[in-house]
């Protein structure tokens, strides 16, 4: 059995077990196929999919995927990777990755772009609150001697935002991810109780709940 908890890592950091499962489900043309988004399954059929010439291993977002009946979901069709997706109840290649629980928490930004809008408007409403204004920017040596000696993985807003725009996250986990590291630094550096890792705290709390659980951005 493998525990996994979620981490910092990006989400495009894969386990090896989970990566082996999904090349053992050698998917072809017109296979059936499920994904779990949030508590829902949603099914579809495969239109083709690619593997590395020379692994002969799936690529990152190789398998294109046509959802049936809309079900749903924004789009009528999504590139994913090959170990996001589950073989359809009685399909024979259930049993080689059918432990692969798909650990997506949340809706996947290539499936549902505007889930990705939502994320992008929560960040953006942070940056623009009094209490973040050290947040946004990264932290400069003039400001902050030692700083980047200390804090081995530097993270802040307009990073974030950039990161966003570029399509670097594929979930809003991860983004809240990124978010926490911001409160996890300002601590590191200038303690729990210090007023600015407080204001840190309220902010970036706030802004963890409102892409987390879907809701408006409050500081309380």
């Amino acid at each position: 059995t493998v525990l996994y908890r979620p981490s910092d890592l990006p989400d495009f950091l894969v386990l090896k077990q989970r990566y082996l499962e999904g090349a053992s489900m050698e998917w072809t043309t017109h296979d059936g196929c499920r994904m779990l988004f949030g508590d829902t399954y949603y099914d579809g059929t495969i239109l083709s999919s690619a593997l590395d010439q020379r692994t002969q291993l799936p690529v990152w977002e190789g398998v294109h995927v046509m959802w049936s009946g809309g079900g749903g979901m924004s789009a009528s069709t999504s590139r994913l990777s090959a170990w996001e997706l589950e073989a359809l109840e009685g399909d024979d290649r259930k049993g080689k990755g059918s432990s692969r629980k798909a650990a997506a928490s949340d809706e996947s930004f290539s499936a549902r772009p505007e889930r990705a809008a939502e994320v992008k408007a929560v960040v953006n409403a942070a940056m623009r609150h009094e209490l973040a204004v050290f947040l946004i920017s990264a932290v400069t040596p003039d400001v902050a001697p030692g700083y980047d000696e200390s804090i081995p993985v530097p993270m802040y807003f307009e990073l974030i935002k950039a990161r966003l725009n570029r399509s670097y996250y594929r979930q809003a986990q991860a983004v809240a991810d990124d978010v926490r590291i911001i409160y996890r630094n300002c601590v590191e550096y200038n303690g729990a109780d210090s007023p600015i890792s407080q204001n840190c705290k309220a902010v970036t709390d706030a802004t963890r709940t409102a892409i987390l659980k879907r809701t408006s951005f409050q500081v309380k």
